[in-house]
């Protein structure tokens, strides 16, 4: 069970593009060169892939022939590891060690948060990731994947940045999971590169924006009870509030990223909600809401 619900968060937080059949897939990146990422990986970070003869292999096309989520990789696998390269870039994409609580209880914690955070940081300087440069650590928790003991680990997120300004989607983040008792990486994840705004102009105030926010929800009879919180990050437009009150409108595809003011609130109608503001032109470019 941890480990389907390791594997499970892993592939959610590295999901980056779908093919929809076999025929469309283009693998720049071969067969062996993955191998040789998956190696250059694993030796990085103190696995033993074992024999390459030995090695299960799942195929692009293979891949892409899923109900589930397809997408451009490579899966190469032992019976200890799982690791997938991208078949675009030869970027690592997610590892897991399959084996990662067999015979050990890592309720017994030797390695304290900072150790964890500089453990990660050197890891993801093996692997060519500079950690001070547009990444940014959101977050370092004891987590347990189970509610059985014996089954911790710590968890960092290190948000990805363009200049200062954080990207805010779930998948422009790399997670990395260490054993608590001796420091090893269990898991790894990372969605790829993200792309840059084209400008990074803010010409709309926070009080412009939360004042837009306000004029735009007492036009939809709806009452800010009280506002959270209101930052700029890098967002991906979705036009998802267009969307809410007009059923008849289709998602935008346009998707390039925008520096945006996140307004957070709490409202009449939902427990939670955010909208987009472009810092721009003030436009509304999207947002969530949680019931």
């Amino acid at each position: 069970m941890s480990i389907t619900k390791l594997a499970l968060t892993l592939i959610i937080l590295t999901a980056f593009a779908a093919v929809s059949c076999a025929k469309d897939v283009v693998t720049p990146i071969s067969k062996d060169q993955a191998i040789q990422l998956a190696n250059r990986f694993s030796a990085g970070v103190h696995w033993n892939m074992g024999r390459s003869d030995k090695l299960k292999i799942r195929s692009p096309q293979e891949r892409s022939a899923m109900k589930w989520n397809p997408q451009n990789r490579w899966d190469i696998e032992t019976e200890q590891y799982a690791i997938s390269v991208d078949s675009n870039n030869g970027l690592i994409r997610s590892a897991i060690k399959i084996d990662k609580y067999k015979g050990r209880n890592t309720d017994i914690v030797k390695i304290a948060n900072h150790d964890a955070i500089n453990i990660a940081g050197n890891i993801l300087k093996d692997l060519g990731i500079d950690v001070n440069k547009n990444l940014y650590l959101e977050l370092c928790m004891l987590n347990s994947y189970t509610n059985k003991p014996g089954q911790n680990s710590w968890e960092l997120y290190f948000r990805k940045t363009y200049k200062g300004y954080k990207y805010k989607g779930k998948n422009d983040r790399i997670t990395l999971a260490i054993d608590p008792a001796d420091g090893s990486l269990v898991g790894y994840g990372n969605p790829g590169e993200v792309k840059s705004p084209e400008k990074l102009d803010v010409k709309i105030t926070k009080d412009q924006a939360i004042k837009i926010v306000n004029n735009f929800m007492d036009k939809h009879s709806i009452r800010v009870k009280s506002l959270d919180e209101t930052n700029m990050y890098i967002v991906n437009p979705n036009n998802y509030w267009e969307i809410c009150f007009n059923k008849d409108i289709q998602r935008n595809d346009d998707t390039s990223p925008k520096l945006s003011w996140v307004v957070q609130f709490q409202c009449s109608m939902w427990r939670r909600a955010e909208v987009w503001v472009d810092t721009e032109t003030g436009t509304i470019i999207g947002g969530e809401h949680s019931r």
